[in-house]
């Protein structure tokens, strides 16, 4: 039996591991990225598009910052085609 997945709560978790990770280390820091691809990822999940490429937007800058185009890189891409295609059809 499948278990129902609570993404609002998901989402809740990423932003407040987001919000100690600023206040601790900075806006720019890399480990950031990971956190804001999987944010973008719930947000398409509830529907939230625009904000999901903004949070999509925010991974792949942090990325290029730390020179890391390995699969968060890619994560990043695929949420952020993936609101752009339901927000600009």
């Amino acid at each position: 039996m499948l278990h129902p997945f609570d993404h609002g709560a998901a989402l809740a978790h990423y932003e407040q591991s987001i919000a100690r990770i600023e206040a601790r280390f900075g806006a720019s820091h890399p480990s950031l990225a990971g956190l804001h691809s999987s944010a973008a990822g719930e947000l398409c999940q509830l529907g939230r598009y625009a904000a999901a490429i903004n949070r999509a937007e925010q991974a792949i800058a942090l990325s290029n910052l730390a020179g890391n185009f390995g699969e968060i890189f890619d994560e990043a891409h695929r949420v952020l085609a993936r609101a752009r295609a339901r927000v600009f059809p």
